[in-house]
């Protein structure tokens, strides 16, 4: 922006000095000279902005090529047995992005949250978390046929050199869940 402005200035400054000396063969000779070169300026420095910007672009796309995205949503599975259908609950926390994602780590609110015959919590995956995640994995966890109260999962995770991508949080709740 500031050499913008001493282009602008630069530009006045001629057109001041060409007035003035507008009989004189010299300053003609020079302007003639001049213009060229301010033109290539110019024209040099929207090249160097239009580059910055394309860099920043390519940036924001080789991020987003690269860095993980882990998710937990619900998903419903229905088995046929001699008795009728059940409908299992499974929680599935998954890599959607393109990265691979480490030291994933897990926590459940409320922190007792029955499942099946357990707390969810004492689950080795939600205790443990995991070291890796890559691109398009995930895991399930059986969550059982009985009904699960709306639970919260929050889950925080580093991208492959090791920068950590913060902590998001998934509102959770069987009774509206995703046929796998």
């Amino acid at each position: 922006m500031v050499i913008l402005l001493l282009v602008v200035a630069y530009i006045i400054w001629f057109i001041l000095v060409m007035i003035q000396h507008s009989t004189d063969n010299q300053y003609i000779t020079t302007a003639l000279v001049a213009i060229p070169s301010l033109l290539v300026a110019i024209v040099t420095i929207i090249y160097v902005l239009w580059t910055k910007e394309l860099v920043k672009t390519n940036q924001s796309l080789f991020d987003a090529q690269t860095e993980p995205s882990v998710i937990a949503y619900l998903c419903e599975e229905r088995r046929q047995v001699s008795g009728g259908v059940f409908h299992i609950i499974y929680l599935v926390i998954e890599n959607i992005g393109l990265g691979i994602a480490k030291n994933v780590k897990f926590s459940v609110s409320p922190s007792d949250l029955k499942i099946g015959g357990g707390i969810l919590n004492d689950n080795p995956i939600i205790k443990k978390g995991s070291p890796v995640l890559g691109p398009k994995q995930r895991m399930r966890i059986n969550l059982g046929v009985s009904f699960v109260s709306p639970f919260q999962m929050t889950i925080s995770y580093q991208n492959q050199i090791g920068v950590p991508k913060g902590s998001q949080s998934f509102d959770l709740d069987p009774s509206i869940v995703v046929d796998s």
